[in-house]
């Protein structure tokens, strides 16, 4: 665990990070609409419908 001694939070808090689309792809993870994305795996009829 990297130390910060500027950021005291009691060990007992809870943190809620909330982040834009770009952290995943920065990160090496696969995004969803880029060229390669996850969304290209799927028709678009199967997931944009009540049905899907």
């Amino acid at each position: 665990m990297i130390k910060l001694p500027f950021l005291q939070i009691p060990a007992n808090s809870q943190i809620f990070v909330l982040t834009g689309a770009g952290i995943s792809k920065e990160s090496g993870i696969q995004t969803f609409r880029d060229n390669d994305g996850l969304w290209n795996n799927h028709r678009i009829e199967d997931v944009a419908s009540p049905e899907g």
